[in-house]
């Protein structure tokens, strides 16, 4: 009985303090999200009423203070977690980019589109927050996975495009918004049937760049002497799709019952795999 009540205990304790420590991350993050977009909106502000250093300096701090303290009652009033404060931030960040990819395609860039681009910001990150308050939950896994799937979509299409001729490329505006919001919905669809770690979507993010610089450099040597850019831009598809095989292979991506199937020696090096040591902020 005595060891039961140890054990219970010892596992309480570990829960509650892995639930504070969530609990900080999500504050940092949600804070500093609303720092840089409180920053952004007081510099824009500056320029656009041609304010002098001073005034401009004061501007920035105040809409910066008021961002970081926004971000804060954020947090502690819906009581978010970290995949749901990097659920905001990802949605103002994609809309805010598609927004702007939209305008450029239409020729409409401009003053007004700046304003209107933080408006589409915060219309964005709201409507995650509110689906948040409504119990919409996804994991940090889930989110990094998704983001994965709408930065990455981009350069690979550009580069497939090019590599096969595939349009004039007279609207790249239109594309990478078309190439963001598959990628996007790619990421949706894996999400809901995969269950990976962010450090798992970190290890695919580095096996991607890693061989996409591999692949590109090797296609420049080779087509130095022959003067064909298509084959740089063909190897460096062919080093992504390789990197972000080798990647799969070593941090997992299966399912659940595919997962338990594994050798006790793979799961071993997937696990050393994904302790990794990778930055990317709230990615």
């Amino acid at each position: 009985m005595r060891s039961t009540a140890v054990a219970v205990a010892t596992t309480l304790a570990m829960a509650g303090g892995a639930h504070a420590e969530d609990a900080h991350t999500a504050e940092v993050e949600m804070a500093s999200a609303g720092a840089f977009y409180g920053l952004a909106l007081g510099v824009w502000s500056s320029i656009e009423l041609d304010l002098s250093a001073r005034p401009a300096a004061w501007v920035s701090a105040g809409t910066t203070a008021g961002g970081l303290f926004a971000g804060l009652q954020l947090v502690d009033s819906l009581d978010l977690s970290v995949g749901q404060v990097r659920l905001a931030e990802g949605a103002g960040l994609w809309a805010a980019l598609d927004w702007v990819l939209l305008c450029g395609e239409l020729d409409a860039l401009g003053e007004e589109t700046a304003w209107l681009t933080f408006g589409v910001t915060a219309l964005a990150a709201g409507g995650a927050l509110l689906a948040a308050h409504q119990g919409f939950d996804p994991s940090p896994g889930h989110v990094s996975l998704v983001n994965s799937g709408g930065l990455w979509a981009m350069p690979a299409g550009l580069l497939f495009g090019y590599t096969f001729h595939l349009g004039s490329g007279e609207h790249l505006p239109r594309d990478l918004l078309v190439l963001n919001l598959l990628g996007l919905g790619a990421g949706i669809g894996l999400a809901h049937a995969y269950d990976p770690s962010r450090e798992q979507v970190l290890y695919l993010d580095a096996g991607l760049l890693a061989g996409g610089l591999g692949g590109g450099l090797l296609g420049v040597m080779i087509g130095v002497g022959t003067d064909t850019e298509e084959i740089a831009t063909g190897l460096t598809l062919l080093g992504m799709a390789g990197g972000a095989w080798i990647a799969l292979e070593a941090a997992g991506f299966d399912d659940g019952d595919a997962d338990r199937a594994a050798t006790p020696k793979r799961r071993a090096a997937r696990k050393a795999a994904v302790t990794m040591p990778l930055w990317a902020g709230t990615w």
